[in-house]
């Protein structure tokens, strides 16, 4: 039986709520009978609003909700919802799917089991009314799938970034991907394989998540860490060395035709394995000087320009736009502390480069910056749109969040590279997904919300369990003398 009285503590929901009115004296009880009804601008989309709303609420709740449409609600723009939760009933009302999902992610965040019981009996809210919508139209983060990743921590964060209202996973091969095509490219136990990338996608696609891939079509071709000596084709298959610049084998070779094929291939084969996305990420940063005698004798930056535009090229007839971080477009000395490797003139690629590329611009200092963000500007004064791409500072993304949108930036791709454990996970997801909301980051409920996913998964062994796989380090190879 429920207690006469209560008080709520007051609900951490990432991304914080545009407009919120708590009732947190009144304790709601998400029972079977409760009084559930549902309005959809898009008429063509409600019964399919009703039905996800129902699984996702009986997978959460245990509750077969009987979902009432209404009249479709006023003034409510895409990807906005509104959420009424009282004693009596719950109302949803939403533009279309993204909103009535994002009002369920809001429901389940401020829902918890039932007191004074031994096992979960139910689940109870305080009452409350929400307006919300995100502020930018893209809202996305970026992961790194590396032979050493679990694709149980991938998984995870997908449905983190659906549970935190994102609609965009940029996901990077390292030389995971398994090619059908060139089965000699990457490392031989690749786990991304097409059977992988359907799953993880069929997840996203529910959750109203865009699974983009990453292939890096110029630099970090070895698609290993610089420092690690690794290289995912040469170490394994020597005969490839004229497809890769002599030097570490760090950028495709530009000027070998054979090299363009295969890139060309490679691009196709992915997007096609992600389901076509209206994005593609081609990566593009921190590449080297030619080494290549026949690259060499060329206008380089015209062939790098050149590569670059036959690969956007060919992912918009495919219905795609390319993505590419910023750096190698900005000279080098001329623009601060901002990132800029352009040393032999790639600044000027920014003239003749197709404009349905979309700019990555990564900064990822602490704090505000002094002089502002003035690559955001340049970069939509010369016709791109751009993404906003910070890392694991939360005074620096919520400083950049401002200033992209103030710039008519698109949104925000929140970066993780090789950081995808402890607190720095916390770190990347919460402040990009309240900086895209346009909302302050709090991430009080965190580890709460990183422990849901692993229920929605199943997990059920220690490893998968937290946000680290060891909590101290594990001693092996220990010699045991006599009588010790």
């Amino acid at each position: 039986m429920l207690a006469a009285a209560v008080a709520f503590e007051q609900p951490h929901v990432v991304p914080t709520p545009a407009k919120a009115d708590w009732q947190l004296d009144q304790c709601v009880e998400l029972k079977p009978e409760l009084r559930v009804s549902m309005s959809v601008v898009d008429s063509r989309q409600r019964e399919a609003c009703a039905d996800w709303f129902r699984r996702h609420a009986k997978e959460a709740f245990g509750v077969d909700w009987t979902i009432a449409l209404r009249t479709r609600p006023g003034g409510l723009k895409d990807e906005e919802y509104v959420l009424h939760v009282s004693a009596s009933n719950i109302t949803v009302g939403a533009a279309g799917m993204a909103g009535v999902r994002y009002a369920f992610q809001t429901l389940r965040q401020i829902a918890m089991p039932k007191r004074g019981t031994l096992k979960v009996e139910g689940w109870i809210a305080p009452g409350c009314t929400i307006t919300d919508g995100p502020k930018m139209k893209f809202r996305g983060i970026h992961l790194c799938w590396f032979p050493e990743t679990k694709v149980s921590t991938l998984e995870r964060c997908i449905r983190l970034a659906g549970y935190y209202k994102m609609n965009t996973v940029v996901l990077e091969t390292w030389g995971t991907f398994r090619s059908e095509k060139y089965p000699w490219w990457g490392w031989k136990d690749g786990a991304m394989t097409k059977a992988e990338i359907r799953r993880l996608k069929a997840i996203a696609d529910d959750l109203g998540i865009t699974l983009v891939p990453q292939f890096n079509v110029f630099g970090h071709a070895s698609m290993s860490r610089s420092q690690s000596g690794k290289h995912a084709v040469l170490d394994l298959n020597r005969a490839y060395q004229p497809l890769f610049e002599p030097h570490h084998g760090w950028n495709w070779c530009l000027s070998n035709p054979e090299a363009q094929r295969v890139v060309d291939g490679l691009v196709v084969e992915m997007h096609e394995a992600f389901g076509n996305p209206p994005y593609f990420h081609i990566g593009c940063d921190e590449a080297h000087p030619p080494s290549c005698p026949t690259c060499r004798a060329q206008d380089y930056v015209g062939l790098i320009a050149s590569n670059i535009t036959r690969v956007a090229t060919l992912l918009e007839k495919r219905g795609a736009r390319a993505m590419m971080w910023h750096d190698m477009l900005l000279k080098q000395g001329a623009w601060g502390r901002f990132y800029a490797n352009a040393k032999n003139g790639e600044e000027k690629m920014l003239g003749v480069l197709p404009k349905s590329i979309v700019i990555c611009d990564w900064f990822y200092n602490e704090g505000v910056s002094p002089e502002g963000y003035p690559t955001f500007a340049h970069f939509r004064k010369a016709g791109f749109d751009v993404l906003c791409s910070p890392w694991e500072s939360v005074t620096g993304t919520a400083a950049q969040a401002k200033a992209a949108q103030a710039a008519g930036a698109l949104g925000l791709l929140g970066t993780t590279w090789h950081h995808v454990y402890k607190r720095a996970i916390a770190n990347q997801f919460v402040p990009t997904a309240a900086g895209a909301w346009g909302t302050e980051a709090d991430s009080y409920g965190f580890i709460d919300h990183w422990r849901q996913m692993g229920w929605d998964m199943g997990v059920d062994n220690y490893d998968d369990c937290g946000y680290v796989t060891e909590q101290v380090p594990r001693i092996t190879n220990i010699e045991i003398k006599p009588g010790g």
